[in-house]
């Protein structure tokens, strides 16, 4: 097998290229430039050497500031020609905006910390790596200068950065494509990043993030729900089921309830306040960079590998083809490969962990259980159990660490539990799937065939009112703890958006769902077959034009900025399209060498990070088994029974959840699964 170049051997051969043309050994053309540029409207600009590289050579510099240093000089020389006065001028005025905006700072940090406004502005002149404020001025103007600069060239091929072609998603003439000199290639943003569209409705709880096997969930006794009754009436909400715990529904027999819509839940029952008001929407997850990359690895990595492991609906060509993107034992490229990461140096790999653990299962019994048991916290009595001062042991409790504490993607089945059924075997009291009920199966919210999805989970799982799968995590983080419930509203591998490699006239691509700078009614947006603007991630929950152009934007921003080496791929097209072009060869030859490296450290630095958020993830949830699968050994304990509910290792067991209310027999005594002493 081929090995790649090195990205240290690369800069080695940069390095000599660079000493092997001097500055005044350059080869000119007739007019003494060494590099031309023509723009979108036929403008051509000549570049000298010294306009070039004087400075860089001067500075001895390394490779990457050749390259930006060349870049720099391309958009600067641009700017100052004729035809660009006009442009010139007004980014000439907002940098001087800028300037102003930095005196301003100044003298703000003056008074704020107690220092001068001369040693504050002298600092901001630091950060920025230039001297004084002319130089500042040129420092905003470049910036200015350069995103303008990018901005045009992305007006002219946003779409081809989207889809990696300028002929749609189905071409291989990849306008930024895999080149010997250049480096790897720019698949676009739909392939490189795999865009989802998500939304969610999350119940924040108590329990602590570590605590897998006794986290605790408030519960008021008044009229207000506490976590217990949300966390358990937003399933029944999304099953469309009544969400009383009187005896009609314990013996199910359920009032259907008008179906509530995914966003009309999450709008009246998140704990997400911002994701709320949007119905649920908190925009786009991407795989490795842009929108999304800060989420918890529970919410991006476990929807990704229920998208990539084990949906089996995404079974189409484009599916099959792209899903290795999202994976975690996904190839760095056709000649390095590295899927053999071991996790915790043991003998399996991270993909192997995730296709070996499979998808977790939620029965829905456990919200109709948690419901009944929410508000319990004596015996039948009234009498506190285990001195009143173990919340471990609240029926709510041991049902929320059984069925709900799992931080591994999980699906919701139509399955009752142990506490659902009076007499329980023993064989039930141990399970955690639960057995199926004919009752919950004939919910609305189990109505939709999703077995050619899920086939090993054996029945339908819970989809929302337009039939999209819910997916249930635990996560948080510092600021918050809770069981998030998710849906996908668009997958980043449905080509089609209707799970077929054949196109439907009136649903989007993904193309059209990620439309670029265009809203409903301009020229240009998709239209169904009635000639009436489609649903796309533009217009989604939307109806103002001040949202469109917001998310027009936002999009915009997300497509033009997920490369860190867009540039590379700028210079390569605009080199090979002819809109660049060299006199001075080995010129040339240096930038392509850049490029081939900086693309190369820079895949290579996703890659790593990419790899380790699969391996904390993993071995978070093999925390978590390992944890859950612990007994306390009473008898290690020479006989005292010093057994204490808070130990971390013990997972209390459902009987402990059903004989709460009469605390009696084997079980509550001394050596008991439900024993202890203070």
């Amino acid at each position: 097998m081929k090995k790649r170049k090195t990205a240290l051997g690369l800069m080695m051969m940069l390095a000599t290229a660079a000493a092997a043309v001097g500055c005044n050994e350059a080869t000119p053309d007739a007019n003494g430039s060494v590099m031309t540029y023509k723009d979108a409207s036929g403008n051509v600009v000549s570049y000298t050497a010294k306009e070039l590289l004087g400075s860089y050579q001067e500075a001895g510099a390394s490779a990457a500031t050749e390259f930006d240093k060349v870049y720099e000089v391309l958009v600067r020389k641009y700017y100052q020609q004729p035809g660009q006065a006009a442009d010139l001028k007004r980014l000439t005025n907002e940098a001087d905006y800028d300037v102003a905006n930095d005196q301003t700072r100044a003298r703000k940090n003056a008074d704020s910390n107690g220092t001068t406004y001369e040693a504050e502005f002298e600092s901001i002149l630091e950060s920025n790596n230039v001297k004084n404020i002319d130089q500042l001025k040129q420092y905003h103007l470049y910036e200015r200068e350069k995103a303008q600069f990018e901005q045009d060239y992305n007006d002219t091929h946003r779409d081809a950065m989207r889809d990696g072609s300028d002929n749609g998603l189905t071409s291989d003439d990849l306008l930024f494509s895999a080149d010997p000199d250049y480096g790897r290639e720019n698949k676009g943003f739909i392939k490189e990043e795999i865009p989802y569209h998500i939304r969610h409705i999350l119940v924040k709880v108590s329990a602590a993030s570590g605590d897998y096997t006794q986290g605790k969930l408030s519960e008021p006794t008044d009229n207000a729900a506490g976590e217990a009754t949300k966390l358990a009436t937003t399933i029944m909400r999304l099953a469309g089921a009544a969400t009383t715990s009187d005896s009609t529904h314990e013996a199910g027999t359920y009032a259907a309830n008008s179906r509530e819509t995914f966003g009309a839940i999450a709008s009246a029952a998140s704990d997400d306040s911002g994701s709320a008001k949007d119905f649920g929407e908190i925009g786009l997850v991407t795989a490795r960079s842009g929108e999304g990359i800060g989420f918890v690895n529970e919410f991006r990595l476990g929807t990704f590998a229920f998208e990539s492991l084990y949906n089996q609906a995404n079974n189409t060509a484009f599916a099959q083809a792209n899903k290795a993107t999202i994976t975690p034992g996904l190839e760095k490229d056709s000649d390095q490969v590295d899927v053999n990461q071991k996790l915790d140096d043991g003998d399996i790999t991270i993909n192997q962990f995730f296709q070996d653990k499979g998808i977790g299962t939620i029965p829905y019994g456990a919200a109709v259980a948690m419901l009944k048991a929410a508000k319990i916290t004596t015996d039948n009595n009234g009498a506190p159990v285990n001195d009143g001062n173990r919340e471990a042991f609240y029926p709510r409790n041991i049902l929320f660490n059984k069925y709900f504490n799992k931080h591994n993607v999980c699906v919701i089945t139509p399955n009752e539990i142990a506490y659902n059924t009076p007499g329980a075997s023993e064989a039930l009291i141990a399970s955690e799937e639960g057995e199926l009920s004919a009752t919950y199966q004939a919910l609305p919210g189990f109505a939709n065939d999703t077995t050619a999805a899920l086939p090993g989970i054996g029945s339908n799982v819970l989809t929302d009112k337009d039939g999209h799968i819910v997916l249930a995590v635990r996560a948080g983080t510092s600021s918050y703890q809770g069981v998030h419930f998710i849906i996908v509203q668009r997958s980043g591998l449905d080509l089609y958006g209707n799970g077929t490699d054949t196109q439907d006239a009136d649903t989007p691509t993904l193309s059209q769902y990620y439309t670029l700078g265009k809203v409903p009614f301009e020229s240009g947006y998709p239209t169904d077959s009635n000639g009436d603007p489609m649903v796309t991630y533009i217009n989604f929950n939307k109806q103002q034009n001040a949202d469109w152009s917001s998310r027009k934007t936002k999009l915009l921003d997300l497509v033009k900025s997920y490369n860190k080496s867009l540039n590379t791929y700028i210079f390569q097209d605009l080199i090979k399209s002819g809109n660049i072009t060299f006199s001075d060869e080995s010129m040339e030859k240096r930038i392509q060498v850049y490029s081939d490296t900086k693309r190369q450290s820079d895949f290579d630095d996703n890659f790593t990070t990419w790899k380790e958020a699969w391996k904390t993830y993993a071995e978070q949830i093999q925390v978590q088994e390992e944890s859950r699968g612990l007994t306390f050994d009473w008898a290690s304990q020479g006989g005292e029974f010093r057994g204490n509910a808070t130990d971390k290792g013990r997972m209390l067991s459902e009987v402990c959840a059903i004989g709460y209310s009469a605390h009696s027999g084997a079980d509550w005594e001394q050596g008991g699964r439900c024993y202890y002493v203070k």
